[in-house]
């Protein structure tokens, strides 16, 4: 199935912090089947929404079938500077009330 996504940014639980690393690494129309270790995925609590055990091995078949690279800071003008940091800002927010603080991190942290 095809998943749409914004690296970081996805609250989806199917989508791992072992698998956004590893698709940073791949190239357009790459089509790639990754094995990730727990500590990578769902830990040693595991997912019982998606039925997955704890301390499991997962494997991903994934192609990167588009994306879209970021503006660089360095590129942006003090308004897009102003606006991008008023969105990280909600999205962090909203990241942290879900209880999601290392992506509420990762937002607070950039720009």
């Amino acid at each position: 199935s095809s998943v749409n996504f914004t690296l970081g940014e996805s609250d989806d639980p199917k989508i791992t912090k072992g698998l956004e690393a590893a698709i940073k690494k791949m190239k357009l129309k790459e089509k790639s089947r990754f094995t990730m270790a727990p500590q990578y995925c769902y830990g040693k609590e595991g997912n019982k929404e998606l039925d997955i055990p704890g301390d499991a091995t997962l494997v991903y078949e994934v192609e990167l079938v588009s994306f879209e690279k970021a503006k660089a800071v360095y590129e942006m003008e003090n308004a897009e500077k102003l606006e991008q940091a008023e969105i990280r800002k909600a999205k962090g927010t909203d990241f942290f009330k879900k209880g999601l603080t290392e992506k509420a991190l990762a937002n607070y942290n950039t720009i």
